[in-house]
């Protein structure tokens, strides 16, 4: 299991049957990891994209698992899963990929978001290939995402009214924070 460590959290990319067993018993998961839950860590339209994350997965190499599954969101503290994070898919023609996250409602507010986000921003950038991180359809009055893409360094780069995408490039990122 791929693993990424942050000052608070440890981001786990989960397998397939793992992804299966977040689906049906997030608290089997975690008793098998040997970590608690968050209460409310599933709300309906997590569960609808973890769902649809199944059939792309199980078309997924091994080198493209990290890219195409969820990590899980863990709270090193309380060895709690608090979120899930990660990508639609792996990199495509234009080296584009789009991030997504989700928090446990207990678990918001605190920067948990924004920290799994920069830590797999991190990771894309040192992956080859990946020269642009996205979110597509960032609702306006989601003020909380919005502030999450705007500390990870994402601006906006499109609106249709009702929702905005955002984007960072490689370029940006090494410029700001001393990568590649």
């Amino acid at each position: 299991m791929l693993v990424l460590q942050t000052a608070r959290q440890t981001l786990h990319c989960l397998a397939e049957e793992q992804l299966f067993l977040l689906i049906e018993s997030p608290e089997a998961l975690a008793c098998l990891l040997g970590l608690a839950v968050a209460d409310d860590l599933l709300g309906a339209a997590t569960e609808l994209a973890l769902r649809g994350k199944l059939p792309r997965l199980r078309r997924a190499s091994a080198a493209n698992l990290p890219w195409r599954s969820y990590w899980l969101v863990v709270e090193r503290a309380s060895a709690t899963i608090i979120g899930l994070a990660g990508f639609r898919c792996e990199p495509d023609a234009e080296g584009e990929v789009e991030l997504s996250y989700a928090i446990a409602p207990a678990w918001r507010g605190a920067g948990h978001a924004s920290e799994a986000g920069a830590a797999l921003i991190g990771w894309a950038f040192s992956q080859p290939g990946c020269r642009a991180i996205c979110a597509h359809g960032v609702r306006q009055d989601n003020a909380a995402s919005r502030a999450v893409l705007a500390r990870l360094g994402l601006r906006p780069i499109g609106s249709n009214g009702a929702s905005a995408d955002y984007g960072l490039s490689r370029a940006v990122y090494a410029a700001t924070h001393g990568g590649p």
